[in-house]
């Protein structure tokens, strides 16, 4: 009983004193703690060695690019630009790449270009030239140039005087087909190395015969072996005699015969020449033959073979230009110094693809 009394007495004495304390407490706003970081320090870093053997890189994942990737071609310089860089074309109507097949090899001495009847001439910057077109000269003709020539040598043919003997419209004469002649000889020139000689047809006696009017692509290999079997390449100064089988050419009033030289057509640079000498005798003896006037090198055309070609009529000849009467043999002589193509084609000089005789007469 008495421990109860103090226990009770106690408590409200405790009551008595901390009462009012308590009270405000719980009245009042609580004291929020002020926030306290703690800094903890970072962990050290731990490097791993791994062996150059074990390392594979890390490879992204393969995506398509969205930018449209196109092959690219390597513009290689053209071996021909080497020696045409250095010429100067202003004044002819073609351009570089025209001349290109020409040039592949070698630069020749000079280019002479017939245009509307006039003839231009480029000197090379090396004056000779150069390669395999050392010494020769490209010679390259507009078709109303060669129509033109054609044309003239019809005219003065017909205006000229003729002593016709004998007189062949006579019971004693009879005239002869066109394509009556034979190969008399040959002797083949070289090629653009002055070494080889010029490649031959399967057969002379075929090649000769025509014409043929062809034209070919000279890059086509197989138009080039075709042609090759239709005309006789001469080579340079390569020479043919041909012959009047069974009668000779007797002067007639107009062209007596005809030779056909068959020419490369190239685009702007129109078509492409290569001319030879031409020889009339009545004996096939080489002091015998009177030579038409030809010097290409001098811009004189009228008088060769190789200035107009097949399609536009072949090359005319009249005796009475040599005031000649008669003649039995007809010699072509490759100029020497034509430039050809520097791809190899195997056509250098003269190109010959028939022969046609206007007034061959015979004997009856």
């Amino acid at each position: 009983m008495g421990g109860s009394l103090h226990v009770k007495l106690l408590i409200f004495l405790l009551f008595l004193f901390l009462g009012p304390a308590l009270i405000t407490a719980i009245t009042h706003d609580p004291v929020v703690p002020t926030e306290v970081k703690l800094q903890v320090p970072a962990p050290a870093l731990v490097v791993e060695e791994i062996p150059v053997s074990d390392y594979e890189p890390e490879v992204p994942p393969h995506k398509e690019s969205p930018v449209e990737v196109r092959d690219l071609q390597v513009r290689r310089a053209h071996p021909a630009d080497s020696y045409l860089d250095k010429w100067n074309l202003k004044k002819m109507p073609f351009e570089k790449e025209d001349l290109r097949p020409f040039f592949t090899t070698g630069a020749p001495e000079a280019i002479y270009y017939q245009q509307n009847g006039q003839t231009k001439v480029i000197k090379s910057p090396t004056k000779k030239g150069s390669g395999s077109g050392e010494g020769k000269i490209l010679f390259l003709s507009d078709i109303a140039s060669a129509k033109k020539i054609a044309q003239e040598r019809i005219t003065e043919s017909y205006s000229r005087p003729h002593k016709v003997y004998p007189h062949v419209d006579s019971d004693e004469w009879e005239k002869l087909p066109g394509d009556s002649y034979a190969l008399n000889y040959f002797h083949p020139g070289l090629r653009d190395d002055g070494v080889n000689v010029i490649a031959l047809p399967p057969s002379l006696t075929d090649a000769i015969m025509g014409p043929d009017f062809i034209f070919v692509d000279h890059r086509d290999p197989d138009g080039i072996a075709m042609i090759r079997s239709k005309v006789v390449s001469f080579g340079h100064n390569g020479e043919m005699v041909l012959e009047v089988e069974g009668g000779e050419i007797i002067d007639q009033p107009g062209p007596d015969f005809v030779i056909y030289e068959n020419v490369f057509r190239h685009g702007r640079a129109g078509i492409h020449q290569e001319f030879a000498l031409v020889g009339v005798a009545m004996e096939n003896h080489p002091d015998n033959f009177q030579w038409f006037d030809c010097s290409p090198k001098l811009k004189v055309f009228k008088g060769c073979a190789g200035a107009v070609p097949t399609e536009e009529g072949g090359d005319t000849f009249d005796l009475a230009e040599k005031n000649i009467k008669r003649v039995k043999y007809i010699k072509i002589l490759d100029v020497g110094y034509n430039k050809n193509f520097g791809n190899g084609v195997n056509t250098e000089g003269f190109d010959l693809d028939a022969l046609k005789l206007e007034n061959a007469y015979k004997r009856r």
